[in-house]
């Protein structure tokens, strides 16, 4: 039956037609998303990204391992929230970085669950995945030199089982962009492709490698709080100008989490507010 509303014949017909009503889809972005030449990405990092458990779908990648295979102590710098409400990766992440003095050699992360306003439980679970993932290092490291991220959904505590078993299964990590595109896809949240670039230039004749993955905030997930983005770095070679700490800092209001590692070069720990720590190799 026809509904007996004024104007109804005319607004049928408009929206009928298919040359004035179509229903508006989302643009596809997957052209953001390329292969990427193996020997463009860093030197000295083997990367993995699997599927633990963390989400329900078991196509879904949900745990990322960055490990660095120099036996040096490879100089990190962080960038974190200046929310006074941190969540645990995030406090666990800044004690890795103090106790070795602006240094890590890896990078755990995982997606589906942000370890958020998890209490004491959420710290534990953080230092475990940090335990876990040194066990990776070769030579096996002396002090902590695992950094933590976690993504998603706030409030929940982690399957923390699923994934330390997921840790100590990650043998087959790798350096080339399959690797990396692994790595990349285990950080997304409710993101339509994987974020990763990766660049080789040089500069006075020297060459540097950078590669870089992110995760988006989760905008639209289900009506849940979601954790904010995180975004991570890797080089071969450190160049530190004097932006950086203006730049990093933009990155800490837009991210959660914000990670650089650096397998050489570097300048001495600059003050600040946040941890923006950065040290030479020994």
């Amino acid at each position: 039956m026809t509904p007996r509303v004024a104007g109804y014949p005319v607004l049928w017909k408009r929206l009928s037609s298919t040359s004035t009503f179509t229903a508006k889809s989302v643009p596809l972005k997957a052209h953001h998303h390329k292969p990427i030449p193996d020997e463009v990405f860093p030197k000295g990092y083997v990367v993995s990204g699997t599927h633990c458990g963390v989400k329900k779908n078991p196509n879904a990648l949900d745990l990322g391992i960055i490990l660095s295979t120099s036996p040096r102590p490879t100089s990190a710098a962080a960038c974190f929230t200046r929310n006074a409400f941190k969540a645990a990766p995030v406090l666990v992440s800044q004690d890795v970085l103090q106790q070795g003095a602006g240094r890590a050699r890896a990078l755990v992360v995982n997606s589906g669950c942000a370890n958020a306003v998890t209490g004491k439980q959420g710290l534990e679970d953080a230092w475990v995945m940090v335990h876990a993932t040194d066990a990776l290092l070769s030579p096996a490291p002396t002090r902590h030199d695992t950094l933590v991220m976690s993504t998603g959904v706030i409030g929940q505590t982690l399957p923390i089982a699923k994934i330390v078993a997921g840790i100590e299964a990650s043998t087959a990590l790798g350096a080339g962009f399959s690797a990396w595109e692994r790595a990349a896809r285990a950080f997304m949240t409710t993101d339509t492709f994987p974020k990763l670039r990766a660049r080789t230039f040089s500069i006075g004749g020297r060459e540097f490698r950078m590669a870089g993955v992110a995760g988006s905030d989760g905008g639209g997930g289900g009506g849940k709080a979601v954790a904010r983005p995180l975004l991570m770095k890797a080089e071969t070679m450190s160049l530190i100008a004097h932006t950086s700490t203006g730049r990093s800092r933009t990155l800490a209001r837009q991210c959660g989490q914000v990670f650089f590692l650096y397998r050489a070069g570097g300048a001495w720990p600059s003050a600040g507010s946040e941890v923006n720590q950065r040290t030479r190799q020994s």
